[in-house]
Parts: structure tokens; sequence; C-alpha cells
């Protein structure tokens, strides 16, 4: 019975983690899913994507964290005290620490929520985690068609288009590419092959006429990945894998797909302020890190819409962590798709 409580209490923190980043709620101005909760990436994304996504697409170097670090706190100078913390990869924490001895810039170790020691970049302490790296293509398109019934404005021309599943291990790298010609149509419609592990989709679009570059593929939509019944049950795990455009949406022109080359070292890391009031949640730390204030982490650090509370198969209160929000999450920046090769 210990093993089984423990069991499913990491499969918690990682289903916990996974959502805190990459959760999407269909009230962030992506489509979403009605049975998800903000987590840190869209809410980055629809904030000030312009402002605080900074697009990398090359090897890391400290002068990124550094730009990462100025934009927040130029963006948010009435955030006095407080604590910040990276998110990254063990790799890239690797990476990271090897650029500050090679300039001869001692590794800091700070002491963060509960004594635990790990590292930091000034002053401010890199979290790892394995949900910012992505795995191999996980969505191939199968058909792209233009067709009548868009609402938007439309111009005639090439587009290509790329699905990226993410999953429970965060966005993978993109499928190859699709393209589809609009003349007197109004909306063009996506297919893909469906992924079962896929919680949801990333839709990239090109502009017109664009070449098929991953730079000129801007992020468009998020949408659910599984298929619902009427009462809320998963029906098809991962199985929504159709798309119409409708050219409604503006694409966020600073969010590009992680791509093919040097993909298997190729992340996101994430910048986000930690405050009880305003902050992200410290579930994505191990439960024995504890709370400064001697209290629970996840009741403090995460603000609650409080839901009917059902029970698991175990009897466990799992259900009830849907109601779990990102109170704040826009003083968060995003470095992407960094490389640490």
């Amino acid at each position: 019975m210990e093993a089984e409580v423990e069991s499913a209490t990491q499969g918690m923190r990682e289903l916990i983690e996974f959502s805190l980043l990459w959760g999407v709620a269909d009230d962030t101005g992506f489509t979403g899913d009605a049975y998800q909760y903000s987590g840190i990436l869209p809410w980055i994304y629809n904030d000030d994507a312009t402002n605080c996504v900074i697009d990398l697409d090359a090897t890391i170097a400290l002068t990124n964290l550094d730009a990462a670090l100025d934009v927040t706190k130029f963006k948010y100078q009435n955030l006095v005290g407080g604590k910040w913390f990276f998110i990254a990869s063990p790799q890239m924490i690797s990476k990271i620490g090897a650029l500050q001895t090679l300039v001869r810039m001692p590794v800091t170790k700070v002491e963060f929520e509960g004594g635990v020691t790990m590292d930091s970049y000034r002053g401010v302490p890199i979290v790892s985690s394995g949900f910012v790296a992505p795995s191999a293509t996980g969505a191939s398109v199968t058909s792209l068609a233009a067709s009548p019934g868009g609402t938007g404005t439309v111009t005639n021309g090439l587009y290509r288009y790329k699905v990226a599943a993410i999953t429970l291990y965060g966005e993978q790298v993109a499928s190859a590419s699709a393209s589809g010609t609009m003349t007197s149509q109004a909306a063009m419609n996506l297919e893909w092959d469906t992924n079962a592990n896929a919680k949801s989709y990333a839709i990239y679009r090109t502009n017109v006429g664009e070449a098929d570059d991953d730079d000129n593929y801007d992020l468009l939509d998020i949408i659910a990945g599984n298929t619902y019944t009427a009462a809320g049950a998963v029906s098809t795990a991962g199985g929504n894998s159709t798309y119409t455009d409708a050219f409604t949406k503006t694409a966020k022109t600073t969010v590009h797909p992680l791509g093919t080359v040097s993909s298997t070292a190729e992340e996101s890391l994430f910048l986000v302020y930690l405050d009880k009031l305003n902050g992200a949640s410290l579930a994505i730390l191990p439960p024995a890190m504890g709370d400064a204030y001697g209290n629970d982490p996840v009741r403090n650090l995460v603000r609650y819409n409080q839901l009917v509370e059902s029970t698991s198969s175990f009897q466990f209160r799992l259900e009830s962590f849907q109601a779990l929000q990102i109170p704040d999450a826009k003083v968060c920046v995003a470095i992407r798709r960094a490389h640490r090769v």
C-alpha cells in the first residue's frame, strides 16, 4: 500500500508539473481544452509574446539569461523582493554551469524553499525539469485542403502548416510541413495522424508565400488533444486530429516550432516570478522542499477555484486538481528554441 501511495503521488506530481507548464484551458485566447487549466506557456504567449518570448534558435549564452532577467525586471518594476527562478532541463543546467565556468564566474549554489541547494545564475536558482526538452516528432500531417466557410480576412496564395503534439513530456518536435493554395475559398482544413499520448496540439502556419523554414512558422493555435463524451469523460485519447483555420486568429509571430535541426538538444527555458499572491506554484519541485512559511506549498502558491471534489478509483482526490490556476503568470519569460550543443 505504501508503494502504491508513493507511486500515485509521484504520478500526481508529474501531471501537475506538466500542467503548470503546458496546460491550455479554453480561456487563454487559444481554442484550448475545457478540462484543463491555464499553464505558464499559454499565459506567456497570450499576455505579451512579442516582448516576453525570446526566440533564440541558437546555442544558449549567458547573455540570453541576462536578457530574460532584464525584460521581466524592466516590465514589472513594481515587483520588489519575492523570488525568481529559471526552469530548465538537467542537460541545460549543465550547459549553463559550463558557460559560467568558462568565463571564470563561480557557479554559486543557493538555498531555496526548505533549504534545498541548487545551481543558480545571478543568484536566481535554476529548477530542474524534464518537461522542457522535446522528443522526436509526435504528429504527422495527412492532408490539407482549402474550403469555404472561413470568416476572417484571407489573402490568396500558398500557406504551409505544421502540427506539434504536446504530450505529458511537453511540446514535441513539429511534424513535416503540409502546404495548400487558397484561391477563392475562405478556410483551410488540416488533418494529421492521431497521437494517443497528446494532451494538446500546437498548430503553426506561415504567411502566404513564405518558404518552408521553421523561422517562418508562427504559432496559430493550441487545441485540445482529447475528444470527450457529453459527460466530460475522455472519448479518444489524443484523438482530436483535425483543425479548420478560418483565418480569424492572429498568429504569435515570435513563437516558432521546435525544429528538426539539433532537435535533441533544443528546448524552452522559463523564467518565473514566485510569490504566494501573484506567482507560480512550486508543485514542480519535489514535495520534500516544503514551503518557507511552514505550510503546504501548493495551497500557498496556487490559487484555487473550488470545484466539487471527486475521488479516483484509488480513492485519492486527484480530480480536484483541475481547479488549480496560475494567478498571475504574466511575470514570466520564455527563452524559445535554445540549443545546448
